[in-house]
């Protein structure tokens, strides 16, 4: 699981917050769902009403995972749509 984070002007990104942030969920979610990476972002793609694009950012994940080299251990599979 990876979480994009966008931080208020007051905070900067730092390992602190990335490991508040995971205790945070672990303890309110499970284990199962905390974010094995925490990304922090400027800003989200947002629709014209305010909603955030989680297909533009689902997509942005894809063109990472298929443009970074291949480790033997990755768990993470592509899916048949995302390698076109």
């Amino acid at each position: 699981v990876k979480a994009l984070v966008k931080l208020r002007p007051a905070y900067p990104p730092s390992a602190q917050i990335v490991t508040q942030l995971q205790d945070l969920v672990r303890a309110r979610v499970g284990a199962h769902a905390y974010p094995r990476l925490v990304e922090f972002v400027d800003d989200f793609p947002l629709t014209v009403t305010g909603k955030i694009k989680r297909k533009e950012l689902r997509e942005r994940e894809d063109r990472i995972l298929l443009h970074r080299p291949r480790r033997a251990d990755d768990r993470q599979t592509l899916t048949h749509e995302a390698l076109g």
